[in-house]
């Protein structure tokens, strides 16, 4: 009896021994349904890890201690707890030592973590756009994008945005590792080759711009009917004012004021008298520069050369006009014959008495000469300064330009005039006085004497 017990107790552990090997993929059909069997222990039996990441790796259906062993040290060691931790790339094997007759085998494949971008340098970048970065990396994870200046360059899942000129590095960060990107930003740039210009009616002027980024430049003029501009830049002045002139490029303006001026031609005199023999001139002025052209209404009054200078022929008027572009200027230019005048054929004088004629002549050049014909009489100096001598006739003749002119001078003795008498002095307001006298026979002038004490100097007034 005590035989059959322990045949029956050897049997009953071969039996469970048998069963604690069974495949834990054992299909669920090859198990008596009405026994039931525990969990068998099981491990992955491959894995993919990169270097310089942890993976753990645990033993599912066993609850017992576990001792973890790494076939190669170099390439991947492994805690206590299963956390394997990845040195350099290959292969090795991480077993699971759950006792003496049972351990379980994954084997490791390791490579190196890898995270790059498609590009180290974006380049120069205009304000407001963007560029996308594109990150490659194993194994998959989520990636941390930073700018080292978000005040010039913002990033969000890749997409860089330009926000100001300057520089700034965009980074990427995965896995323990960070890559990184330059990016130069720059500002949106249009300039004209000038900032402003003076035109003429009539004439035209061709700007030139550039900008970058490069582009389609659009020009525009605030009044047109001041100054236009066509699409090649090119601006025609139309009326006097100022104007804006725009060239556009990006949303970035550049302007020019253009201001616009009338076309001025004037002469320096508009009326001109010539006497025969004598030449003048008449002096234009204008803007813009220019070439004067002169011409004469009727050239057989008078003629005018390319410098305006006019050359009377014969006696009458006509008109004198200069052109420069395209606008005139005229002078009316009357043709004389010279001649030299007194004031008067004819003059008394008293003896002693000195008087200076007012002549007048034409042209109004040369020097006079002046002559006395009975100087014990009269005479006359250079000046044309007369002293009448003693009683008598004489003439006196002037002679300038070619012409003369003659007056008759009858001097008389002088005359005793007697002390004018004051018949009254009255106020005739608050500042002046009102004298009255009887006239001198013979006086044809009276002077009046004035101070303010009898000591003062008295002043003569002539009345």
């Amino acid at each position: 009896m005590r035989n059959m017990k322990l045949l029956f107790t050897a049997l009953l552990t071969l039996s469970i021994s048998i069963m604690s090997i069974v495949p834990a993929y054992a299909e669920a059909g090859a198990i008596d349904e009405q026994e039931q069997t525990e969990q068998q222990p099981s491990l992955i039996s491959s894995a993919q890890m990169y270097t310089g990441i942890p993976q753990k790796l645990e033993v599912k259906g066993f609850s017992g201690s576990v001792q973890w062993v790494s076939e190669n040290t170099d390439i991947a060691m492994v805690d206590a707890d299963g956390t394997v931790h990845p040195l350099k790339s290959g292969a090795t094997d991480i077993r699971a030592v759950l006792s003496d007759e049972l351990t379980l085998t994954c084997h490791v494949d390791i490579q190196d973590t890898i995270l790059s971008l498609n590009t180290t340098d974006l380049g120069s970048v205009y304000t407001g756009e963007t560029k996308t970065l594109q990150a490659i990396m194993k194994p998959e994870a989520d990636i941390q994008w930073s700018s080292s200046n978000p005040a010039v360059a913002t990033v969000n899942h890749g997409t860089v945005t330009a926000n100001a000129a300057g520089t700034a590095i965009i980074y990427a960060s995965a896995n323990g590792k960070t890559v990184q990107c330059s990016i130069t930003v720059k500002d949106k740039t249009i300039s004209v080759d000038r900032g402003e210009a003076t035109l003429y009616e009539g004439s035209s002027l061709q700007l030139h711009a550039s900008g970058e980024p490069a582009g389609t430049i659009t020009w525009r003029s605030d009044d047109p009917t001041i100054a236009s501009v066509d699409a090649s830049g090119n601006v025609m002045a139309k009326a006097p004012g100022t104007v804006s002139i725009r060239a556009e490029l990006n949303g970035k303006t550049a302007v020019v004021q253009i201001t616009v001026k009338a076309i001025q031609v004037s002469l320096d005199k508009t009326s001109i008298t010539l006497y025969l023999g004598y030449k003048d001139k008449l002096n234009v002025s204008y803007e813009p520069s220019g070439t004067p052209s002169w011409s004469s209404e009727d050239s057989k009054i008078v003629s005018v050369d390319q410098n305006g200078t006019l050359t009377p022929v014969s006696v009458g008027q006509t008109i004198a006009r200069v052109k420069v572009n395209g606008k005139t200027a005229e002078a009316k230019v009357v043709v004389k014959q010279p001649f030299v005048k007194f004031p008067s054929k004819t003059k008394t004088l008293y003896k002693g008495e000195t008087y200076k004629p007012a002549i007048t002549y034409g042209p109004n050049q040369g020097t006079a000469k002046w002559s006395s014909s009975k100087k014990s009489v009269a005479k006359v100096n250079s000046k044309g300064q007369i002293t009448a001598v003693k009683k008598g006739t004489a003439y006196i003749t002037v002679k300038i330009n070619g012409k003369s002119a003659k007056q008759k001078i009858t001097v008389k003795n002088a005359i005793t005039l007697k002390k004018p008498q004051i018949t009254s002095v009255k106020k005739a307001s608050r500042a002046s006085l009102k004298i009255t006298w009887k006239k001198v026979s013979g006086a044809n002038k009276y002077y009046l004497y004035r101070s303010t004490t009898k000591k003062e100097k008295r002043l003569r007034l002539q009345l």
